[in-house]
């Protein structure tokens, strides 16, 4: 407290904010690549990273938690905190040769591109910020998504955004290719694509300026008081007010209006690392448990700097459980356990944590929302009260079933929480539902209208294409295009996606593995003019068909089967020398805050000292 007197829980223990952040010196911080993109590390000229999520074994302790780069720290050295140690080291029993690493679990690189969602949105809208700053948010959105079919550099973010959708960036190589925006294959494939942002829109994914998600960790100098943080950035620390708020709050309180500061000489330390937000250790009570029960372990926030929304959004008071709905758990305790008993039970439980969400989480959240949409368009006060009520034990329930894989207790609903009917934009199409008004129903139903039809594209050849093939190859290729149209039918009769993707990719290989006698024509050891004939036949069998049938979908055959060498046949009819590029140089070039997927990194530390 103010006085300085100790603030207990609700389990009369003393409250504690943090016995401080992890540091790892600058030498071993270099070690690790800024982010990678399914195993391949990016961006070779890099500074340090600001924090490092890990795991450290190192001579029998297990730990995890969160580091911050250090200067001052002697070189080789790795300083934990006592919170962080989760398994100690057996005086008794010592491990003869122990393997000493440091697992990088996550680190804090760029921002991505930050998008709303239908709870922040809500909590957004309850909290004063008017229902035309979301509608016109979606307006742009969706102009943009139109602007997608005709204009070449929006049309290439959109194909490199989504290019894990589309045959290994098919759409982007052809655009880089001369190929015209109007070819019949790549308006069926931006459709694809508009269709899904759209899709995206409809689900209250909305782009939002001035915001972005953080790595969080305690101020390290001491220095923050309560209410204020501190955020690096792009270009440094930032100053003036901000919304803080963390993935899945669903309380009204969940999102804190905080003042950003700038803290002096923190650059003797962290030097010029950037991308985070670090939170004061003073107060009553931590910043981070306000906001759904928040920690510094690696926790992302999201923190928004707009001008409309600071200038509109009032903070409600944050969270505090009111009720308890978990039943304790009977199992016994590890000690209690042989060593099989225990085997089995990890599994199970790893298990149940990875693949069986909880049903009291989605009943729980599903409740909340539809009971917040009342909310927000219901303006008589006995309502709004009641409705009130049912959201607080709703969010009590939530957080509590979001614990249970770690606590080991069940969680339940009480039916008298759970609604009888959904707002339509849920679509929960086993359940009643109605025409929701609230800010939540617009977006979707505008988002809704945005449809385009493909089958109105029509057809037509590139003329460097449409040209004479013999006879030989021709016949050859429309025997193999008949029976790929029997067995990619096959393959996508599956209800089950991951099995569809598979069985369509393994008959568009086994295509390319006829035309290249490879996996791709760098591979190949056919000579380049049978490749070429075989290929320029595979477009004129794709491509009448496609006519005939009258529809341009029909077109994908040719590209996913001879893209790469339909391509260099037609960069060759340009008179144009091609410049040699890899991907993820066009990914940071034309996408902004493109999102990196991060892989754990192991990497061993011989001669670390450790400070534990």
């Amino acid at each position: 407290h103010d006085d300085g007197s100790i603030v207990n829980g609700e389990d009369g223990q003393p409250l504690m904010h943090t016995d401080g952040t992890g540091f790892i010196s600058e030498d071993l911080a270099r070690l690790c690549p800024p982010s990678s993109l399914k195993g391949d590390f990016l961006n070779e000229h890099y500074s340090e990273p600001l924090l490092l999520q890990f795991r450290l074994f190192h001579e029998g302790y297990a730990v995890k938690g969160t580091v911050l780069l250090n200067k001052k720290l002697e070189r080789k050295t790795i300083q934990v905190r006592p919170s962080m140690i989760k398994v100690y080291r057996d005086q008794e029993c010592p491990v003869p040769s122990p393997v000493n690493s440091f697992e990088v679990v996550a680190i804090s690189d760029r921002p991505k591109k930050s998008y709303l969602s239908k709870y922040l949105i809500a909590l957004l809208n309850y909290g004063g910020v008017p229902r035309n700053f979301f509608m016109d948010i979606l307006k742009d959105a969706l102009a943009d998504v139109q602007i997608s079919m005709i204009n070449k550099r929006t049309a290439l973010q959109v194909a490199l955004l989504h290019g894990d959708m589309d045959d290994d960036s098919t759409v982007a190589r052809m655009i880089f290719s001369k190929i015209p925006l109007d070819e019949p294959y790549i308006q069926t494939r931006l459709c694809v694509l508009a269709n899904q942002q759209a899709k995206s829109l409809r689900e209250g994914k909305l782009p939002i300026d001035e915001s972005f998600y953080l790595m969080g960790t305690a101020d390290p100098t001491g220095a923050l008081n309560e209410g204020e943080v501190c955020i690096i950035h792009e270009n440094g620390q930032i100053s003036g007010k901000v919304l803080v708020y963390r993935n899945p709050g669903i309380h009204f309180g969940d999102i804190r209006v905080l003042t950003a500061i700038h803290i002096e000489g923190l650059e003797d330390i962290i030097g010029c690392s950037k991308y985070g937000i670090l939170f004061p250790t003073k107060g009553p009570r931590s910043s981070t448990d306000m906001m759904a029960g928040g920690d510094l372990d690696g926790d992302m926030y999201w923190v928004s700097r707009h001008p409309i929304l600071l200038k509109y959004f009032k903070q409600s008071h944050p969270w505090t459980c009111m009720n308890h709905y978990s039943s304790k758990s009977s199992e016994k305790k590890p000690i209690e356990l042989s060593d099989e008993e225990l085997e089995r039970e990890l599994f199970s439980h790893f298990l149940t944590a990875r693949f069986r969400r909880s049903k009291a989480m989605g009943t729980a959240s599903n409740s909340w929302l539809a009971h917040m949409d009342q909310m927000l368009t219901n303006e008589h006060t006995k309502e709004r009260n009641c409705l009130k009520e049912k959201l607080l034990e709703l969010v009590d329930i939530y957080y509590e079933a979001l614990d249970a894989p770690k606590t080991g207790g069940e969680v339940r609903v009480p039916r008298e929480l759970i609604p009888d009917t959904y707002p339509h934009f849920m679509e929960m199409t086993k359940s009643p539902s109605y025409e929701s008004k609230s800010v939540l129903g617009e977006i979707y139903d505008q988002a809704q209208e945005f449809n385009l039809n493909t089958p109105a594209i029509p057809v037509w050849k590139l003329p460097p294409l449409d040209v004479e093939v013999p006879y030989r190859n021709l016949k050859t290729w429309q025997r193999h295009y008949e029976a790929y149209r029997a067995e990619m039918t096959a393959a996508l009769s599956t209800d089950d996606v991951e099995a569809k993707r598979a069985s369509a990719d393994k008959v568009i290989e086994k295509y390319k593995q006829i035309l290249y006698e490879a996996s791709e024509l760098e591979k190949s050891p056919r000579a380049w003019e049978e490749i070429s004939l075989d290929s320029l036949a595979i477009f004129r069998v794709s491509y009448d068909y496609a006519i005939k049938v009258q529809d341009a979908k029909k077109c994908g055959f040719a590209w996913k089967v001879a893209g790469e060498a339909l391509m260099k046949i037609f960069i060759e009819s340009q008179n144009e020398k091609p410049l040699v590029c890899v991907p993820s140089v066009v990914r940071e070039l034309f996408v902004r805050n493109n999102a990196h997927e991060h892989t754990h990194v192991l990497i061993k530390l011989p001669g670390l000292r450790a400070r534990i």
